[in-house]
């Protein structure tokens, strides 16, 4: 019976190899035609390494640099600052340091600003419209040039969907302030064990922040 089995594989590899050559210019066809439909969609226009750095820290903890040029943002100056930074943030590339501190500082601003004043924002057109002609307003009535607005408003309301550290922090606290059974409650407590056993727990600052010594 084995031998029969073998015999028959033997005679049925000549008809095998064709089709698996086949298959093989299929597959490699496929994949070139990945590759080039993916080259050939590459945008024309993409931001920066650096600008990717930027926008993916804008949800953490703002560092006292971030906070110093915040609070002159909200001072008698703030108009004066805001247009600097506006022209800034249309004419450079935020590179590490100071220059990313004071662009990261002008978009959490007026992210900021969007969203208190479109608490119920969705990502649909016509908030967008809406969140975009408020911002532009607010922002011409500090003087910042049309060219500098074009370039902010799309990003800031973009960024402005986004469900922000407080808003998921709050869901979070939320669900802690709600009550349970105590079966429940206790398999909450079990379920977090092993997150906490390879340090992948929340963890509170090592740091006491400023005013709460």
């Amino acid at each position: 019976m084995a031998a029969n089995i073998i015999w028959a594989a033997r005679c049925a590899r000549p008809a095998i190899r064709p089709a698996m050559h086949l298959l093989g210019k299929v597959g490699l066809a496929w994949g070139v035609g990945k590759v080039t439909r993916a080259i050939w969609n590459i945008p024309q226009v993409r931001i920066s390494r650096n600008t990717t750095e930027l926008a993916a820290s804008l949800e953490l903890a703002p560092d006292e640099r971030v906070d110093l040029v915040l609070s002159e943002l909200e001072g008698p100056d703030g108009a004066d600052i805001g247009r600097t930074l506006a022209r800034e943030c249309y004419a450079g590339n935020p590179t590490p340091g100071r220059r990313r501190a004071r662009m990261s500082a002008f978009y959490r601003h007026w992210v900021a600003m969007v969203r208190l004043e479109f608490p119920l924002r969705a990502n649909r057109a016509s908030d967008r419209g809406a969140m975009s002609k408020w911002l532009h307003g607010q922002m011409k009535a500090t003087g910042m040039r049309a060219s500098h607005m074009a370039d902010a408003v799309p990003k800031v309301v973009r960024m402005a969907m986004n469900p922000s550290r407080a808003e998921q922090e709050a869901e979070q606290m939320a669900d802690e302030a709600m009550l349970r059974s105590t079966g429940s409650a206790l398999w909450r407590k079990v379920a977090r064990w092993p997150l906490r056993l390879v340090g992948l727990g929340p963890r509170e600052p090592r740091e006491t922040p400023p005013g709460f010594g």
